[in-house]
């Protein structure tokens, strides 16, 4: 499970960002990419507050 875990954050910070530079204006990419980890991040820490107690 924490292999998961670790895996999917590793995933997060390169994929987001890469499929951001694809945008042909930068701000928008920007401002893509920022809320994208903030959606990952808060569901990370979401799944870490309630989820991974039960888990273990």
């Amino acid at each position: 499970m924490l292999k998961l875990l670790l895996f999917s954050i590793l995933l997060a910070t390169f994929l987001l960002p890469a499929h951001a530079a694809r945008m042909r204006d930068p701000r928008r990419a920007l401002v893509s990419v920022l809320v994208s980890m903030a959606v990952a991040e808060f569901g990370y820490a979401f799944f870490l507050y309630v989820l991974y107690p039960r888990l273990v």
